[in-house]
């Protein structure tokens, strides 16, 4: 399916330069999983992540709102990168902290084409930065949601590229015939109310067990979702070059040569130019 333009995503021109800064290890897993990993929004570290501003809280959220976009935070998965025609010593510093960091350079065209054959459509867009205390821009889309984040992280200059996937609350689940026990669980559950004298008739009981068990079922099912997802790639076609970050050593740079080599992949590999000569 591939990529997917979308009216709440600004996808930036084929030729806009992107970056992702990783380390060895996941350098590494990228290569042998032949794919992008994508982590699952709620992981990200950012608790922000798919949710409402501090304003908007207060100005139109309701339990039901909240509850359909906190859900959707498990399940769109999310795989970031960062747009400069320069390399960024801040992305070094967040992103290729140990030994082994790594950058990949590419382009947004490159990664459209890279991922032309991906078995599912995928989204890419400019992080939008906003006040999160007294911004609003309350796009009433899901991935609305997901490509914006607050001023503090607007040093990122971050290019997102987005997938979801809500069947997979449902291929997870361990409740095969869950409309059958819901209802027997139902009945039970009213039986017991009934029989302490509850002030409700048995309908309305029924149906506030119904919704209770129906809660605690997605949220079970939820719970079971993997923490990312790998979406597969065509690395010859993904980045152009790979560069060795500025503190690592020779023997950092042989080893990512060599890796690069043993997965078939010849591309460019040089020293970031913030090295100390």
């Amino acid at each position: 399916m591939g990529y997917q333009s979308h009216p709440h995503c600004e996808t930036p021109p084929d030729d806009a330069v992107i970056w992702r800064y990783t380390d060895f290890l996941k350098f590494s897993a990228m290569l042998a999983n032949k794919g992008l990993w994508c982590s699952r929004a709620d992981l990200l570290g950012d608790w922000r992540e798919g949710r409402f501003t501090a304003e908007e809280e207060r100005q139109l959220s309701t339990p039901e709102l909240r509850n359909a976009f906190g859900n959707n935070r498990r399940l769109t998965f999310v795989n970031c990168w960062h747009e400069s025609r320069i390399e960024s010593m801040a992305m070094w510093d967040l992103y290729g902290r140990g030994v082994g960091s790594v950058a990949l350079r590419s382009t947004v065209g490159n990664l459209k084409t890279a991922l032309s054959s991906a078995d599912r459509e995928f989204y890419l867009s400019r992080t939008k930065y906003l006040d999160w205390e007294r911004g609003s821009s309350f796009p009433n889309n899901l991935f609305g949601m997901f490509v914006r984040k607050a001023d503090a992280y607007k040093h990122e200059q971050e290019v997102r590229l987005l997938t979801w996937r809500p069947e997979l609350q449902w291929e997870t689940s361990a409740t095969p015939s869950g409309g059958l026990v819901l209802n027997r669980l139902s009945d039970w559950l009213c039986e017991r109310l009934i029989e302490s004298n509850y002030e409700a008739d048995e309908n309305t009981l029924k149906h506030e067990c119904l919704k209770a068990y129906a809660r605690s079922l997605e949220e079970a099912q939820l719970r079971r979702v993997p923490s990312g997802l790998v979406l597969a790639a065509d690395l010859r076609a993904l980045f152009t070059e790979v560069v060795v970050g500025p503190n690592e050593e020779q023997w950092i740079f042989d080893l990512v040569a060599k890796t690069l080599q043993l997965h078939g992949l010849p591309h460019p590999i040089w020293f970031s130019d913030l090295r100390a000569s």
